[in-house]
Formats: structure tokens, sequence, C-alpha cells
């Protein structure tokens, strides 16, 4: 985009919006740790990596609609790349 990132995107549309309940979908072809954590510090619903399947898609979709978004942000979390490493140092 060429005005802002997809971060700032979403940092503007959950403090400046009108649109704050609208579900936000990362998609981005970066897998680590550090990128699921911008992710969900810029206020996105759910983090999704390509090569993006159809029924990856339809699952993040009936997740979020049903209201369990933040089961989706705990479980997208736990299948970070390097989440288990993370949690292994925490102990």
């Amino acid at each position: 985009m060429p005005v802002m990132d997809g971060y700032d995107f979403a940092r503007e549309v959950r403090t400046h919006s009108p649109c704050r309940h609208v579900r936000l979908v990362a998609l981005t072809a970066i897998r680590d740790p550090i990128a699921y954590t911008r992710t969900w510090s810029a206020g996105y619903d759910a983090h999704l990596e390509k090569p993006l399947t159809l029924e990856k898609l339809e699952d993040v979709a009936a997740r979020l609609l049903s209201g369990r978004g933040l089961a989706l942000r705990r479980s997208t979390l736990a299948a970070a790349p390097g989440a288990e490493a993370e949690r292994s140092s925490e102990r």
C-alpha cells in the first residue's frame, strides 16, 4: 500500500475508525514468531500464511464469524514457528 503498511492500516482501523468491529485477517508469506506478534499487536484477528488453501480460509472465516476469534488467536500463536522453543525457554 502506498501510504501505509498493513500493520499501520490495522492500527488505524482499530483506533480511529467507525469500523472497529470489522474482522481483519493478515495474509503473509513471512513465517516467524515476530510476524505473529506484530500481527496481533497491530489488531488483526487472524494470521494466515501463503500458500493459502480454501479449507484454511473457510476455517478461519467460520471461527471469526462464530465469535471464536480469541480461541483462533491462541491456536494460531501455538502453531507459530518457534512457539514451542519460546514456551520451553519460559519454563
